[in-house]
């Protein structure tokens, strides 16, 4: 059984309690504040992200938690140090971590502080109905206190040695190695010791519970160990930061009782008959593998004590190390999410971090490793694939897939049939890694069968097949076609959870309709257009337009532009650049153009087609044709243009044929050098008298 209970083949076949069967919902654990977001963090940002998505691949409605942790000790001593209040300093932080959810595309449903009002009614009233049921009570509490973590350790839990710090002797934690101090205090305890049975039945009567089996086993082991009661407050003189304890003001609540609270109140706690749970208990929590013990052990068991359903998987990933080293401060090897992203890029970093990102074991990074990973699987499989098949020169007539897959799935030749059996367990195979959350393991199912598509492509020479004219080498060719973009298509879509912006452009380049992209549809031979593909209707381009503009121009042409000339070429000629979108409001194609001499009184005006582009997927379609008539005809009736020319490289010889015959130009001269990498330039030009029926001559003003 799939341990996420993702897997279509599941859909529905699970028992939710009082939860709708198509609701799932993800939690990321809430950041505590006390430092600005490192790799680690977006790590688990994207984890968590990917799992979601991965769910509304499946079909499911999807709730994501995020938020941060901003009460404690810790928190109240660093803003003191700073000479500010708690709540500003702790916003300063969490306008951060909000900042990085958002630039990482994983923005949550909903984004929680443990500062907000609705949150201290949901602490106040889990409090209560433990005290109401019996699990709490107030009493003395001695122990090693670390002030790092929030927490109190046992004395098998600690350990003698010298800090490496300050060379001195000193207790310390052993799970954390943060440093420990002696407390004697009265406060509220936590009746914890009494759900060590309990615990221990829940893991073991569900052995996907907690993943992977190590963090699991290491779980077990300190339940079998023994559990001493929690110590659930701390003395309001010495921890004023928090959420009171309700009825006695001269205690706070613990830090991470507060904080584990969040995942209820992001779902309305506290409940009552007018107001249910829609998404709890959670199906998966993301957490580093530092926090399991307060997920596995503490959360489960406050859980049990209040009535309330676990929840149903704990997902425990992996640290990052830099040279396998750990990261810190101190060694100047902390990786900056920020700044790794503006460098490579938000979808290649993703790509790197769920790829070698550790669940058991942990991550390496390196700036080496993102480039190889970004050279060898994305571009060297994924995109060189794509951009060799979907080329001009093979032009594959993509309405023509669905059946073609109905003839392979059929009879495929003797030298197709591997590679088709290949691709029709892929999507399967893949779904079996991420439903237990080794999505690393998944993606490399899917970039070794792109591999083989590669290889497939160079062992049939499409190239050759395109030579010969006859009708069986024709449909051989689309036939080779299919199988190679079958692979990028079906990839795609199982990248979308990972890469959600390139693989859904990717989508786009293949006309693959937004209705025809979830889980389901990345069997084999599905969701390909079985009938003409829409032709899209030019319209003038507005500023909403640009992003989309510049992105085809990248997509398609080596001549790329700042988003700056594109604002000029818009408020200048607001009415002579067209763009052409699909189905999905996606720009498949553009024209930007501008005006020559127009402050001239000797030179006929002239037009000026600065760049042309339409996306490979959409071309034969006469979509460039349309989109330059626009243009011309906008030329002739706003500026009374009597010509319209254009520049194209010498070496170009599929986009001069389009220009000479299908749009009628004719070479002017040659521009030496116009490129900046030195290549002349055809410049081509078109004369535009009589062909608008509403032209204007410059004497009608």
């Amino acid at each position: 059984m799939a341990a996420f209970g993702l897997s279509a083949r599941l859909l529905g076949a699970r028992l939710l309690g009082t939860k709708a069967a198509d609701k799932f919902y993800v939690t990321q654990p809430i950041f505590y504040v006390n430092s600005v977001p490192h790799i680690g963090h977006f790590y688990t940002i994207v984890l968590a992200d990917t799992i979601r998505r991965y769910a509304h691949l499946l079909g499911k409605t999807t709730k994501l938690s995020g938020g941060t942790d901003e009460h404690g000790l810790k928190i109240q001593q660093a803003a003191a140090a700073h000479g500010e209040e708690p709540l500003p300093f702790c916003t300063k932080f969490s306008d951060r971590f909000r900042e990085l959810m958002i630039v990482a595309n994983a923005r949550p449903t909903d984004f929680i502080r443990t500062t907000d009002a609705r949150h201290y009614e949901a602490v106040s009233q889990f409090w209560n109905l433990l005290v109401e049921r019996g699990f709490i009570y107030k009493g003395e509490h001695s122990g090693w206190y670390a002030v790092s973590d929030e927490a109190f350790y046992t004395q098998s839990q600690i350990e003698e040695r010298t800090d490496p710090a300050t060379e001195k002797q000193g207790m310390f934690a052993i799970e954390s190695g943060q440093p420990v101090e002696w407390v004697s205090e009265v406060n509220y305890k936590f009746r914890l010791s009494m759900f060590r049975d309990r615990l221990i039945k829940w893991i073991e009567d569900n052995p996907n519970v907690i993943y992977p089996n190590i963090r699991r086993n290491e779980v077990l082991e300190w339940l079998r160990t023994g559990l001493d009661d929690l110590s659930v407050s701390r003395p309001r003189d010495r921890l004023r930061w928090g959420v009171p304890v309700p009825g006695d003001d001269q205690h706070t609540i613990y830090v991470w009782v507060d904080a584990l609270i969040n995942y209820a109140t992001v779902d309305g706690f506290p409940w009552n008959s007018d107001s249910q749970p829609s998404f709890f208990p959670p199906d998966v929590q993301v957490v580093g593998k530092d926090i399991v013990r307060f997920h596995a052990v503490y959360w489960p068991a406050l859980l049990m004590a209040a009535g309330l359903p676990l929840p149903r998987r704990i997902l425990a990933h992996a640290h990052w190390t830099m040279g396998t080293q750990k990261m810190s401060k101190s060694k100047g090897n902390v990786v900056d999410p920020f700044e790794v992203i503006s460098r490579f890029g938000l979808d290649p970093i993703r790509y790197f971090i769920i790829r070698n990102g550790g669940i058991a074991d942990d991550g390496d990074y390196s700036d080496e490793e993102v480039l190889v990973r970004y050279k060898k699987d994305l571009v060297g499989q994924l995109a060189n694939l794509a951009s060799r098949c979907l080329s001009s020169r093979l032009n594959p007539d993509l309405t023509l897939f669905s059946k073609i897959a109905h003839q392979q799935q059929a009879h495929a030749d003797i030298a197709d049939a591997p590679f088709r059996d290949a691709l029709s367990a892929l999507p399967a195979n893949v779904s079996a890694s991420f439903d237990q959350g080794e999505f690393g393991r998944g993606l490399g199912m899917i970039f070794d069968t792109l591999s083989i598509a590669n290889k497939y492509v160079t062992e049939n020479e499409p190239w050759n097949i395109v030579k010969s004219t006859d009708e069986q080498s024709r449909l051989r060719l689309q036939v080779v076609l299919f199988y190679a973009l079958e692979a990028v298509r079906q990839a795609a879509i199982m990248l979308l959870p990972v890469m959600p912006d390139k693989a859904s452009r990717l989508l786009d380049h293949l006309a693959v309709s937004s209705d025809q992209r979830m889980w389901a549809h990345s069997s084999f031979g599905a969701g390909w257009h079985t009938s003409p593909l829409p032709k899209p209707l030019p319209g003038a381009a507005q500023a909403k337009d640009l992003i989309g503009m510049q992105q085809c121009n990248i997509t398609n042409l080596p001549e790329n532009y700042q988003m700056k000339y594109y604002l000029y070429h818009l408020a200048t000629w607001p009415h002579l650049s067209y763009v052409a979108e699909n189905e999905q409001g996606r720009i498949v194609g553009y024209v930007l153009t501008k005006m020559d001499d127009e402050d001239s009184t000797s030179t006929p005006l002239s037009g000026h087609i600065t760049s042309l582009s339409v996306l490979r997927s959409y071309r034969r379609l006469g979509l460039a044709e349309r989109l330059m008539s626009q243009a011309q005809r906008a030329m002739v009736e706003v500026f009374g243009a009597k010509f319209v020319l254009l520049y194209v490289r010498i070496s170009n010889q599929v986009a001069y044929t389009l220009y000479k015959k299908a749009l009628k130009f004719d070479v002017d001269h040659t521009e030496a050098k116009y490129y900046a990498d030195g290549e002349d330039a055809y410049m081509m030009k078109k004369s535009l008298t009589g062909l608008y029926p509403m032209e204007m001559d410059s004497m009608d003003f």
